[in-house]
């Protein structure tokens, strides 16, 4: 039997949908990618709040984006709730002289008027309700659910992508950051302490 040779353009094909690590490393879109963590970080560090955490932040998404098709596939499909915590955690530079007065009354009397319930003869929000009922076993559940908020988003973004499809991923993830952007613009503007 002869020996068998190699396709010359079957080659190329794998080659450009495998790139080298060397060729990862020096693309465009990743020296675009460390260029932006360095500005991300050198922001944070000259407005004086720099922590471990934003490095580590910046090296994640880098290191995902690098490191294999699959993860860059769902960095940039990510990217709106990356940008997301972007900004969450640059409100910080916000002045507070900027975002009085500190609404309280009104938003509580709005809860209050769309989701009261009657609790004791008074119409009180849910919360003023739940309050009879405190107990540390509740405390845990409804603290566990207040923190997974970020997780659950990313892991639904993950379950749309891999068992729907990357259209609705994307209408997810522009969603979950126009949601968001919402909630920014009403934190600057009508600033509000929570029902």
């Amino acid at each position: 039997q002869g020996a068998q040779t190699v396709d010359p353009i079957f080659m190329e094909q794998t080659l450009r949908i495998n790139p080298t690590l060397r060729e990862r490393l020096f693309s465009p879109q990743a020296v675009g990618g460390v260029c932006l963590a360095v500005l991300f970080c050198l922001f944070h560090y000259f407005m004086g709040a720099f922590m471990l955490c934003h490095l580590f932040f910046a090296a994640l998404v880098i290191f995902l984006y690098l490191a294999h098709p699959a993860s860059r596939q769902l960095v940039l499909l990510a990217s709106p709730l990356l940008l997301k915590e972007v900004i969450f955690d640059s409100l910080r530079y916000i002045p507070f002289d900027w975002l009085q007065p500190i609404h309280v009354a009104e938003p509580y009397l709005l809860d209050r008027a769309l989701f009261g319930v009657t609790c004791g003869g008074a119409l009180v929000p849910i919360n003023e309700c739940m309050m009879a009922y405190a107990n540390g076993f509740l405390d845990l559940l409804f603290g566990l659910t207040y923190h997974l908020l970020e997780p659950v988003a990313y892991l639904s973004l993950i379950l749309l992508w891999k068992l729907h499809s990357v259209e609705k991923a994307q209408r997810y993830a522009a969603a979950f950051l126009l949601m968001n952007l919402f909630a920014f613009v009403t934190y600057v503007f009508y600033p509000a302490a929570a029902p």
